[in-house]
């Protein structure tokens, strides 16, 4: 029985490799193990001489370097200090909010959560503050396919506002009815937390 498996396994895999173009080869910035068909994928595998693996990367400089998008189901960083870096040019954490149909919102807006229907809004005198409209976060959480209007809202972190939409007093940004924002920054961004 045991031998009927494997002799089947090996089948699968020869079918497997038979009907891709496999192709290793050495050179000086590694092996390519995997160029598939015709040569529109040169390099999809690439094993380094250091150890390093490319995924569409002809020289990668990290263990793992992939050119293009990254799905999976789930990500398990184990390590110590600095295990799982996220580098991106934006600053804050933003995320979706259904906001009202009349309401075309534009990046530094301050965003107001009107009470009596949920929604999100411009700012209003009596609304629950929920953030600055954001159109360049670092990291956007809250994200599903569109349902209507819904707008980008930063939640945490150095944000570009409206200046006309605020009041600033001792160094801290405030609604025009005093709610505290946040704290205004050297480089004319306010962090709000």
């Amino acid at each position: 029985m045991l031998k009927k498996i494997f002799t089947l396994l090996y089948t699968i895999v020869l079918l497997t490799v038979s009907q891709a173009s496999l192709q290793v080869s050495g050179n000086t910035n590694g092996i390519p193990i995997l160029s598939a068909g015709n040569g529109a994928y040169p390099n999809a595998l690439v094993v380094s001489t250091n150890g390093n693996i490319g995924i569409g990367i002809t020289a990668p400089s990290t263990k793992l370097e992939v050119a293009g998008t990254v799905s999976v189901s789930a990500l398990q960083v184990n390590g110590t200090a600095n295990a799982l870096v996220y580098l991106t040019n934006g600053a804050d954490f933003a995320e979706y909010f259904d906001a009202e149909n009349t309401w075309r919102a534009i990046r530094g807006d301050i965003v107001g959560i009107n009470a009596s229907t949920g929604l999100a809004r411009l700012y209003q005198s009596g609304d629950a503050f929920a953030g600055i409209v954001s159109d360049k976060p670092g990291y956007i959480g809250n994200h599903q396919s569109p349902t209507g209007n819904q707008v980008l809202v930063g939640l945490v972190g150095q944000l570009d506002y409206n200046h006309a939409q605020t009041v600033s007093r001792q160094g801290r940004l405030y609604t025009k009815d005093g709610q505290l924002m946040g704290v205004l920054l050297r480089n004319g961004k306010v962090l709000i937390r």
